[in-house]
């Protein structure tokens, strides 16, 4: 196997650089750059990963900055965190045309 056929890094080049030249407003990194707050965010998760309140704030990043794969995988851990502690999960926001959630209820 060879890199060959991959294609440019070039997207993600110019959204990691756009990340790092755009203030943040979160509030466990105000003044920095968005970049490193998403990093910070990261490292809160890491130090308390049991915390679906951290990981549901991730996903919100990672919807916004990183991916949709990733941010659902945040999404499902918060919620699995808040089930195996006896709080159940906000209910499933309707898709985005307006009609009833799709699933098992």
């Amino acid at each position: 196997r060879t890199l060959t056929g991959l294609g440019e890094c070039q997207p993600l080049r110019t959204k990691v650089w756009g990340l790092m030249h755009v203030k943040s407003r979160a509030p466990w990194c105000i003044g920095c750059s968005l970049f490193e707050a998403l990093q910070r965010l990261q490292g809160m998760v890491a130090r308390e990963p049991l915390s679906a309140e951290l990981w549901n704030e991730l996903g919100v990043w990672a919807l916004r900055l990183v991916e949709d794969a990733v941010a659902a995988a945040c999404f499902a851990i918060a919620a699995r965190l808040l089930l195996l502690s006896g709080r159940a999960p906000p209910p499933a926001a309707p898709p985005r045309g307006g009609g009833p959630p799709t699933g098992p209820p």
